[in-house]
């Protein structure tokens, strides 16, 4: 096996104007489109794959390609296989889209024990899969029974060459998901009461932030340093916000390290974090930080355990990372180390993932 490299991103980033999908407006499909969320990838070739071949039964494949959304995903890969040859064609090829996983480059070498994975998502099922080419012309990919989706027509290998543009040939890819498959709640428990937010909550918020105190505030939580220290706050809203906060509160007990119960008073300190690290701000550098350290805590895990921590963490850090980089701004991976406090080789890795 060889290994090609490109010089250039293996995909697209799809973030072209730096704004959440969110926040874009909706495009209008056609009637005839299936529904569910409508996927497009371009698959870039290596021309110095494509000249390697020269008998039938070779192949190629690409790294990983991850559609993801809500905090869910699946990665696949394409393959080229060179499966018959033609007297005036030459060499034929089959394009085919093969399902790899639910995760990407969840860490392996992990201690041992652990816990059953539950987070196990199946293989979505692809609808209206086709290849789109340059000229406009699209071929569809059929669902094999070994899960894969290939070509229903195989294309000669002196064609592909026509694909090729700056030593890359772009191979353009689109296909739809139901929605539901991304309903992250189908995966993990996700049983917490919403809280009820009163109309005047921000301003509400104002207040708790400059450390006064705010009507019905039973709970108070203290940074380890800085002014204002205490922030008053409402017990029943903070349980419901997390699972770990639920479990400080209920229990009146210390959660590990970083929250410290106060025995004799609704209390508890944070005690990593300062006063200005309450409030919360839209910080590339820091979002990514942060998600590099939950992923070094999944390496440190038992194998299998917290499979779905991963994901979110890798997904969030790769849509920051990705935001970023289309407003322009290129993030810097030094800052994003200093920022975690650590020279591991581990750091490495994980940026690069």
């Amino acid at each position: 096996m060889e290994v090609l490299q490109h010089d250039v991103h293996a995909f697209t980033n799809r973030y072209l104007t730096g704004k959440s999908f969110d926040d874009i407006e909706m495009k209008v499909v056609e009637k005839e489109t299936e529904k569910g969320i409508h996927f497009g990838v371009d698959f870039k070739v290596h021309k110095d794959a494509i000249d390697k071949f020269d008998k039938i039964g070779q192949m190629i494949q690409s790294n990983q390609c991850i559609l993801q959304h809500n905090l869910i995903m699946h990665s696949f890969i394409y393959t080229i296989q060179v499966v018959g040859e033609d007297e005036n064609e030459g060499l034929l090829v089959k394009l085919s889209i093969v399902p790899i996983g639910y995760t990407f480059r969840y860490p392996l070498e992990m201690k041992k024990g652990g816990v059953p994975i539950t987070f196990k998502p199946e293989v979505p099922e692809l609808k209206d899969v086709k290849w789109i080419l340059k000229n406009g012309e699209t071929m569809n990919l059929l669902k094999e029974n070994n899960g894969s989706y290939s070509c229903d027509i195989h294309v000669s290998l002196a064609s592909f060459k026509n694909f090729i543009e700056n030593g890359v040939a772009v191979l353009r890819v689109e296909m739809t998901i139901d929605k539901e498959y991304f309903e992250i709640g189908e995966y993990v428990n996700m049983d917490l009461k919403e809280a009820r937010v009163a109309s005047n909550s921000s301003q509400i918020l104002e207040k708790i932030l400059k450390g006064e105190e705010v009507p019905k505030s039973d709970w108070v939580i203290s940074a380890s340093e800085g002014f204002p220290r205490d922030f008053h706050v409402h017990g029943p809203v903070l349980a419901d916000s997390s699972m770990v906060l639920r479990g400080a509160i209920t229990s009146h007990m210390s959660i590990g390290k970083e929250i410290a119960m106060i025995s004799s008073e609704n209390r508890f300190i944070l005690t990593n974090l300062k006063s200005k690290d309450m409030k919360v701000r839209s910080d590339t550098l820091k979002t990514i930080s942060e998600c590099v350290k939950s992923m070094i805590c999944v390496t440190c895990s038992p194998q299998g355990s917290l499979l779905a921590a991963y994901n979110v963490s890798l997904i969030v850090a790769a849509d920051a990372w990705q935001m970023a980089e289309a407003k322009g701004k290129k993030v810097n991976k030094e800052k994003v180390k200093k920022l975690i406090g650590e020279s591991w080789p581990i750091i490495d890795s994980l940026l690069e993932t």
